[in-house]
């Protein structure tokens, strides 16, 4: 738990194709568990980042759905998984518009995260565009807390994607404390 507390700093798990079926039937269910077992920080956000015509009360409505149908602790605690809801927020953009990064890094700001976990629930075709704009709007640095890329395959060999990993983890600014990118994936071999 230490290394996802990292000093008591607020920590994101953010999900770019939040509305899709991984979501909602693997992600949230584990996020929910690892809440119930105490071992993510109190001051844990998911943000998800989608075209969809959602908000924040919609969002979070289908996660708690999705937690409730899909967990493997049942019954559901209802007080955790509030909880969980009331640090729910949601970008509403599409993943080529830089508006939308933009915005995240304001939300980002004034809920004062600075530990940032951007989960690529995409599908892998839009990994470039969704890495370019990363580094472009400044997601990819903070001047504390860390900054990590995870995918759920292992489909980052593409040429643009390769290299618009590359151009995001250039030097690490001076004060950081690990905010280069880390690219890792949670595929099963």
């Amino acid at each position: 738990m230490k290394e996802w507390v990292d000093g008591g700093m607020a920590t994101a798990f953010i999900i770019f194709g939040v509305t899709g079926d991984l979501t909602s039937r693997k992600l949230v269910p584990a996020l929910y568990q690892l809440t119930l077992d105490k071992r993510l920080p109190e001051e844990f956000h998911i943000i998800g980042f989608a075209r969809r015509d959602w908000d924040d009360s919609v969002m979070a409505d289908s996660l708690r759905s999705g937690v409730e149908e899909h967990t493997r602790t049942q019954p559901v605690d209802m007080d955790v998984l509030a909880s969980m809801s009331s640090k729910m927020h949601f970008i509403r953009s599409d993943f080529d518009d830089l508006g939308g990064y933009e915005r995240l890094n304001t939300l980002l700001e004034t809920l004062q995260i600075n530990n940032r976990l951007l989960y690529l629930a995409a599908p892998p075709e839009e990994y470039p565009v969704i890495i370019q704009q990363i580094g472009k709007s400044g997601l990819a640095s903070t001047a504390r807390g860390w900054t990590r890329i995870s995918t759920n395959t292992t489909s980052i060999t593409s040429p643009a994607s390769i290299l618009a990993c590359r151009r995001m983890n250039g030097p690490t600014p001076t004060g950081s404390r690990g905010s280069g990118i880390i690219l890792t994936s949670t595929a099963r071999k």
